[in-house]
């Protein structure tokens, strides 16, 4: 009995999201093409999102970074271009604090022996080197959950990283106080019923979060 209230519960939160979407015009069909095949553009993505507006801010930074290291799409590129280049000029960033994550990031990526973006998204998902790399990627200060499951979007996987922009969507369609392993799973529930990519579906709704 108690599971099927659970399930029950959830298949209503689906379909309010999904109304809500489709009210809102939130179409999770539409492609996001979002991810890098830079390994440098994917670290300073995962870096500058948070609580950043996306095509404003980011995108803008990202593109910058490989107009100006194209050698940093490789891990030993970027480390040679940490050494001779500053970070911050070409970031366009002076908090020290994202750029300090940017080269913990890169340590790690060091240490396990990644070098292009493929290597990246194959460590993150297979399941020897999975744990461990997401493990030693959680050390760093400031990266949590939702950066560890915006890596995955950003090399290529499928997930969704639930943020305060998802939150905000949730809260519109009436779905608020829901933990983020809770909306995760509306989500993924979302998108197998519509039988949407769940990195377009996520894309969508960090989209429709930022205009809220």
């Amino acid at each position: 009995m108690k599971g099927r209230a659970m399930v029950k519960h959830s298949d209503d939160d689906v379909a309010n999201l999904l109304d809500w979407c489709a009210a809102n015009g939130v179409d999770g069909s539409i492609a996001s093409n979002r991810g890098w095949n830079h390994i440098g553009a994917v670290v300073a993505d995962a870096v500058l999102q948070r609580r950043q507006n996306y095509e404003r801010v980011v995108r803008p930074r990202v593109k910058h970074l490989m107009a100006e290291w194209p050698d940093a799409a490789t891990t030993s590129g970027l480390v040679k271009r940490l050494e001779s280049d500053d970070l911050a000029t070409t970031l366009q960033w002076t908090g020290e604090q994202r750029l300090s994550e940017f080269r913990e990031i890169v340590k790690v990526l060091q240490l396990f022996k990644i070098e292009t973006v493929s290597d990246f998204a194959h460590a993150l998902s297979e399941p020897v080197s999975c744990g461990e790399l997401r493990s030693a990627l959680d050390n760093v200060k400031y990266v949590g959950q939702k950066t560890l499951d915006y890596l995955d979007i950003l090399v290529g996987l499928q997930n969704t990283a639930v943020d305060y922009r998802i939150h905000k969507v949730f809260a519109a369609a009436g779905l608020d106080n829901m933990s983020n392993k809770a909306i995760k799973q509306v989500i993924i529930l979302a998108a197998d019923l519509k039988h949407w990519k769940l990195t377009d579906l996520d894309a969508a709704l960090w989209k429709a979060g930022e205009r809220q």
